[in-house]
C-alpha cells in the first residue's frame, strides 16, 4: 500500500480489534496489521497520524545501515565482547543493540570525540552499577562508603581513602564481569575498616566472598 511521500507499507489482515504500525528491520520496512472491517483510507490516515515517529525510526535504521564499523574495532562491556560502530545524529550518546555499541557524534562532533563520549557513557555506566550492589555488600559488612568515584586508572583496579570513607572505581572495570566489580567493591569497602591487605583483610575476604582468590585471578587475567 502506498502512503505518503513516498513511502509504502505492508498491510497485513487478521483477526485484531486494533491497528497496528510497526517498522521491521534491517531496513525499516514498514508493516500494517489491521482487522478485517478497517478501510485503506483508515490505514493511511493512522500512518499519516504517525508520521514524524515513521520518519525518525527509518532514520535511525538508514543511520544504522551506513554506521562506520571497523571488523577488528571491539570492546568488551561487562565482560561481553561488542563491535563497535559510529554513526551520526541529533545529539552524541551510546546505544546498545543487539552485539553492537553504537556511538552517535552530532553534527559538530569530529570522529575524534567518539573515545570520550563512550568514556563519558562506561563512566555513568560504572556508577549506576556500583551503587547498585553496594549496598548489599554495606549491609552485610556494616561498613558505609561515602563517596562513590571513578577515575581513569591503569595499574589499579580501585582504590579506598579510609578516612574520608571514600572508594575510586577503574573505569577499567566496565570491560571485566559483575563477578569482577563485586569483588572490587567489598575489596575496597573493607580497607575502610582494614587499611592493609595482612590476615585480618583475607580474613574478612573470605568470610564475606568465599571465592574471592579466584575472582581476584579472573580480574587480573
Amino acid at each position: 500500500m502506498k502512503l505518503f511521500d513516498g513511502l509504502s507499507a505492508r498491510v497485513i489482515r487478521k483477526d485484531v480489534k486494533y491497528i497496528r504500525l510497526r517498522l521491521l528491520p534491517p531496513k525499516g520496512d514498514i508493516l500494517i496489521s489491521a482487522p478485517f472491517y478497517a478501510t485503506d483510507a483508515q490505514l493511511k490516515d493512522f500512518a499519516a497520524s504517525k508520521m514524524k515517529w515513521i520518519k525518525d525510526k527509518k532514520y535511525l535504521f538508514a543511520q544504522r545501515a551506513e554506521a562506520q564499523f571497523d571488523p577488528e574495532e571491539n570492546m568488551l562491556l561487562w565482560g561481553k565482547l561488542y563491535g563497535i560502530k559510529t554513526i551520526r545524529g541529533k545529539r552524541n550518546g551510546v546505544q546498545i543493540i543487539g552485539e553492537n555499541i553504537y556511538v552517535t557524534l552530532n553534527e559538530t562532533s569530529s570522529p575524534e570525540d567518539r573515545d570520550y563520549i563512550f568514556k563519558e557513557y562506561r563512566r555513568v555506566l560504572l556508577v549506576e552499577k556500583a551503587l547498585e550492589l553496594l549496598p548489599h555488600w554495606e549491609k552485610l559488612t556494616g561498613l558505609k562508603c561515602l563517596q562513590l568515584r571513578t577515575r581513569d586508572m591503569k595499574t589499579r583496579w580501585g582504590t579506598c581513602n579510609s578516612a574520608a570513607g571514600r572508594i575510586w572505581l577503574s573505569l577499567n572495570l566496565t570491560q571485566k564481569s559483575l563477578e569482577c566489580l563485586n569483588y572490587i567493591l567489598l575489596h575496597e569497602l573493607i580497607h575502610i575498616k582494614i587499611p592493609n591487605h595482612g590476615a585480618d583483610f583475607k580474613a574478612a575476604m573470605g568470610h564475606y566472598m568465599p571465592e574471592w582468590e579466584r575472582i581476584k585471578k579472573l580480574l587480573n587475567e
